[in-house]
């Protein structure tokens, strides 16, 4: 359960593109802001383009997770991975989940406070993209080690998984199947604001 935000907060993003996106385009910003405009909210995205739990690459010497979040002045995270996890080839769902707990050892040792955003659903790709929904069953699964992740560490969770209302809709939420277009990343800002009241 998330405590609630308090005041001047400043909201760290961390996760693969979508994050990256999220962050860009601000609509889980302008939805926060708005509906706190007396915390005085303050964001700031970490997240990079094909970070998973195993890896995140960065430039050399680059600081570790605690001193990143330090030097941000950051006092809550987002957090997302889990769609790239679950494609074939990746790691078993065990060796997820231990190493989405590395991670988190990692960025609650500078912020307590972290928000896990579940993975959004695939979608069937257009033209010629594949069809990356038949991998749902398989994200669903690490959908629920996630809540149990959150629900062991006493972490917050949003589900935009299982947001048949939000991430449902006859129109495409997707660009090509995995990553949001400009409407799913609405959607998803809704329900994660909705989410955390």
């Amino acid at each position: 359960p998330f405590p609630g935000f308090q005041s001047n907060d400043v909201v760290a993003f961390v996760g693969g593109e979508d994050v990256v996106e999220m962050h860009r385009l601000g609509y889980v910003e302008l939805l926060l802001t708005r509906a706190l405009p007396a915390q005085h909210l303050r964001f700031r995205g970490l997240g990079w383009e094909g970070d998973t739990v195993y890896e995140q690459p960065r430039e050399l010497n680059f600081p570790k997770w605690p001193e990143q979040l330090k030097r941000t002045g950051a006092t809550v995270v987002l957090c997302q991975f889990g769609q790239a996890e679950v494609l074939p080839g990746a790691a078993r769902p065990e060796s997820f989940i231990a190493a989405y707990g590395r991670l988190l050892d990692a960025l609650t040792t500078q912020v307590p406070r972290v928000i896990l955003l579940s993975p959004t659903p695939f979608e069937r790709g257009s033209g010629m993209r594949p069809d990356l929904s038949v991998h749902n069953p398989g994200l669903a699964k690490a959908v629920e080690a996630i809540r149990a992740l959150a629900d062991q560490r006493g972490l917050a969770f949003v589900d935009l998984f299982n947001a048949p209302t939000a991430l449902g809709k006859s129109a495409p939420q997707t660009r090509d199947g995995w990553h949001l277009n400009t409407a799913g990343q609405w959607s998803a800002a809704r329900r994660i604001a909705e989410q955390l009241g």
